[in-house]
């Protein structure tokens, strides 16, 4: 599991550099410019990215077009006295990976846009 995280982590990281660079050739500007705008472009976006992750993980599912949210709730059946938890979790690690890679990665990026700018 670990293993898989960091695969992601760096990965993701490598996308954000290849951003940062066509930002650079495109703007040409100075790299404390490119690390302050667009790295923390992309930790706001790693960061939304995790939290449609973790409203995935809570359950509710983003469709072309509307929103749903599957049932979570205690079921107690009737002529029964235990009550009953309905889950429907599907592949949960990944979606776990996932949020805590986006999470990690968005804080890795944001450190030095937030560093230069307050200097």
């Amino acid at each position: 599991m670990k293993k898989l995280l960091f695969q992601k982590i760096i990965i993701r990281l490598v996308l954000v550099v290849i951003f940062c660079l066509i930002w650079y050739f495109a703007q040409h500007s100075t790299l404390t410019y490119i690390l302050m705008y667009p790295v923390f472009i992309c930790s706001i976006l790693f960061f939304a990215i995790a939290w449609f992750s973790y409203l995935n993980l809570d359950g509710m599912q983003i469709n072309r077009f509307s929103f749903s949210r599957q049932s979570n709730q205690m079921v107690n059946k009737i002529g029964n006295d235990h009550i009953e938890q309905t889950t429907v979790i599907g592949s949960a690690s990944n979606e776990v990976i996932a949020f805590y890679s986006d999470i990690i990665v968005g804080i890795i990026l944001i450190l030095p846009s937030v560093v230069l700018s307050l200097l």
